[in-house]
């Protein structure tokens, strides 16, 4: 036997637990067994749930030399978040392969969230840069650091939906000669009608972050890797490229 149900419809109801996102629905036959001149009705009700994980990996990178080959990445799981280098601010256009900047020249980014509940949002919590695909060892670059730009060039762009996140930063090099340059980034999972979610809160204070991650119910982080190899040019002021 198969049963199917929208996952916002059909008597579905949805709650969030530290680890999951929870559907729930419950299928009852209202059949009566008739024999002779009495009915015998024991009824019969089966409770379904459907458990989705909230932890996700993804991340992306770019290549400072080396002409790329085509990426394109999708976290592993139930909920896929994905990654891209856009050629504009809303993102009308994927940059094209191979993707080609100068250093300082600004590099437009966004994260999605592909899910079929239209109750969920993200935050893009933690955006690191490294020479590998390693978040690891040395060097590393932040870019986002708990919700809030760390980088001086970092800029918020609005974006069509609360399960798309857009932002830029001016492209750059790692001071040693490392081939490639990779961007992480952990996003995080909520439900939007959870009054005060802290996808809904966006930047704020370093304690209160801390805090509303422990207390906070449905909270998880997906790490997302979405390659995207970027080419600098070498004619470029080294005294501009960012120490990590």
């Amino acid at each position: 036997m198969i049963m199917k149900s929208p996952l916002n419809a059909c008597g579905t109801t949805s709650y969030e637990t530290p680890d999951y996102i929870i559907y729930d629905n419950v299928v009852t036959d209202e059949s009566l067994a008739r024999a002779g001149e009495i009915i015998r009705d024991c009824g019969f009700e089966m409770r379904i749930q459907c458990q989705i994980p909230r932890r996700l990996q993804v991340s992306g990178d770019f290549d400072p030399i080396q002409v790329p080959e085509m990426y394109a990445a999708v976290g592993t799981g139930d909920i896929n978040v994905i990654m891209h280098f856009c050629t504009d601010s809303v993102c009308s256009n994927f940059k094209p392969y191979p993707v080609t900047y100068r250093v300082c020249e600004q590099v437009y980014v966004e994260v999605q969230l592909l899910s079929s509940d239209p109750d969920l949002s993200i935050l893009v919590l933690t955006g690191e840069a490294t020479p590998s695909m390693s978040r690891t060892g040395s060097p590393l670059y932040d870019i986002i650091n708990q919700g809030c730009g760390v980088d001086p060039t970092y800029v918020v762009y609005p974006a069509p939906n609360h399960a798309v996140i857009r932002f830029g930063f001016q492209a750059f090099k790692f001071a040693t000669d490392y081939p490639k340059v990779y961007l992480h980034a952990d996003v995080l999972i909520c439900k939007s009608s959870s009054v005060g979610n802290r996808c809904s809160q966006g930047c704020a204070t370093a304690g209160r972050r801390r805090r509303d991650l422990a207390t906070t119910p449905g909270v998880a982080l997906y790490h997302v890797t979405a390659p995207a190899p970027m080419i600098l040019f070498d004619d470029v002021d080294e005294t501009l490229v960012p120490q990590s």
